[in-house]
């Protein structure tokens, strides 16, 4: 047998180098800070709605709302202020709810929650810049607790809008 006639040795061809892969960002500290302010807002409002509904309709029982103006037509205008106060303390009760879902949804890193403290955050600022220019307006207003609401509406619009997570790392 002679060297031509002998078998090419085996050629090992290597595999080609897998694909870089996109792993995506962990969710920073700032969103679950927004987070947890979220769920903390909506605790609060919890809490004054339910003084609302408890503490502000004996409150209002101690009242008599007929020298009002406007309320002379009114049969019951004790009764009609007691119902708008349920009203209200029931509609705080819905948007804290929204707020605590919202914050513990995004404090979980769903996309869910982050869509939710987004549009708080949007809604909440839309409303406290109107309070802020409103309480402007009264002689001996003190607009501190507005200024504080509106600032944790935008840190948590700010922060959930742009700042939800850290840069993509390849892996």
């Amino acid at each position: 047998m002679t060297d031509q006639d002998a078998p090419a040795p085996p050629v090992y061809v290597a595999p080609p180098a897998p694909a870089p892969v996109l792993v995506p960002g962990r969710r920073t500290v700032l969103a679950a800070a927004a987070a947890v302010v979220l769920i903390v807002l909506g605790v609060l409002g919890v809490i004054l709605a339910v003084a609302i509904l408890t503490i502000g309709r004996g409150i209002l029982d101690s009242f008599d709302f007929s020298s009002l103006p406007g309320m002379q037509d009114i049969q019951d205008p004790g009764n009609f202020i007691s119902s708008i106060f349920s009203f209200v303390g029931i509609l705080l009760i819905i948007f804290s709810a929204f707020y605590v879902i919202g914050g513990v949804g995004a404090l979980r890193t769903a996309g869910w929650g982050r869509v939710i403290g987004i549009v708080i955050g949007i809604l909440g600022t839309l409303f406290w810049l109107p309070a802020i220019a409103g309480t402007s307006q009264i002689e001996d207003a003190n607009p501190a607790i507005a200024y504080v609401l509106l600032a944790a509406h935008i840190f948590v619009f700010a922060t959930l809008a742009f700042f939800w997570r850290s840069k993509p790392a390849l892996a």
